[in-house]
């Protein structure tokens, strides 16, 4: 059997090409992929008690010159500690340029794109320095 090669016109060998699929095999909240138990983190915890008994936040560093701190979170599935990790940079006040003037922009990039670019810079500097034009 041979396959159309839609882009050289011509017959190829199925063999060439490369097919993905994805299988799932059935298995038990708790078990790993080798069968064994208790695969999951927090997966015997039927309960929000029984969750935060096996849960424990470990305070690596703390830096409060910079701002910065390091911790581990222990017990805890990668889907919680994701959510997690969402809310905590959802609250931390950050800054941003917002507003850009462009007045000669003689690069292959246009006005739009690049003022975006420019949004996008991380700028690390403490926010409570600044006043917002909302707060005052």
């Amino acid at each position: 059997m041979h396959v159309q090669d839609s882009n050289k016109n011509r017959t190829a060998h199925p063999k060439q090409y490369l097919v993905m699929t994805h299988e799932i095999a059935p298995r038990k909240i708790g078990e790993k992929q080798d069968g064994s138990e208790e695969a999951n983190y927090g997966a015997k915890a039927k309960t929000v008690e029984d969750l935060m008994k096996e849960f424990k936040i470990k305070i690596m560093k703390i830096d409060e010159e910079n701002m910065d701190m390091e911790f581990d979170m222990i017990g805890i599935g990668p889907p919680i500690a994701n959510a997690i990790r969402r809310i905590l940079l959802a609250e931390i006040p950050t800054m941003a340029i917002d507003k850009i003037h462009l007045y000669n922009n003689t690069t292959v990039i246009p006005d739009e794109v690049l003022t975006h670019r420019i949004g996008l810079v991380p700028i690390k500097v403490d926010p409570r320095l600044f006043v917002s034009k909302a707060n005052g």
